[in-house]
């Protein structure tokens, strides 16, 4: 029993060195840096039908956690990976929760002061033409909205909310035929995404400060 509670530990600790490779756990960290508070990214949901044929859940998340990391505020968990890595690993808490220096150990890895979910909410993608016979301009319009909520661990409670909005427009010129199509544009897409989510994690940050 002694091994597999060890064990555990041991593929916590590493499971958690790889995904939180963003977060600021250095040894060397100063004073300041051991008192941040931990914040868990958790589940973000794509609630617009064109944001699903755009972007995927994990990629929305990986934004958030990098403008977070920027941010320089918190400790930061990739919760929603770490929990799917500890469900296909088969593993259960009940393994270490009879053993104070497992639970312990986990507690210390893993304990978190908040939880960050979020929706992309709203985007759209539009393309207008302008231009006379032997040329045209075609411009390429991306619109997001995205709503993020930072909750207290321990009551649930919403502490701070805050929506991120971002327009962006490319502009392509065709001359008798030639140059680029229609298409979704998915650089301008993630481009609207890095904004959306700059701007509305600046504003979690100021109201939790």
């Amino acid at each position: 029993m002694q091994l597999r509670l060890t064990k555990v530990v041991i593929f916590l600790l590493c499971t958690y060195s790889v995904m939180c490779s963003f977060c600021s756990v250095a040894e060397n960290d100063n004073a300041e840096s051991k008192h941040k508070k931990v914040i868990a990214v958790a589940s973000v949901e794509l609630g617009n039908p064109s944001a699903r044929l755009v972007y995927k859940p994990e990629a929305v998340r990986d934004v958030i956690t990098h403008s977070l990391y920027r941010q320089q505020q918190f400790k930061i968990i990739d919760w929603a990976r770490l929990s799917e890595v500890l469900f296909r690993r088969n593993m259960e808490w009940s393994d270490v929760t009879d053993n104070d220096e497992a639970r312990g150990a986990i507690q210390e890895i893993l304990l978190n002061d908040y939880f960050l979910t979020g929706t992309v909410s709203h985007f759209s993608e539009r393309v207008d033409y302008d231009g006379g016979a032997f040329s045209k301009k075609k411009t390429q319009i991306a619109n997001i909205q995205l709503d993020l909520f930072i909750k207290d661990a321990f009551t649930n409670e919403v502490v701070a909310a805050a929506r991120g909005q971002s327009e962006k427009s490319h502009e392509v010129k065709q001359s008798l035929g030639f140059g680029a199509g229609a298409g979704a544009n998915s650089a301008l897409a993630q481009e609207v995404l890095n904004e959306a989510v700059d701007n509305a994690l600046e504003s979690l940050v100021g109201q939790l400060q």
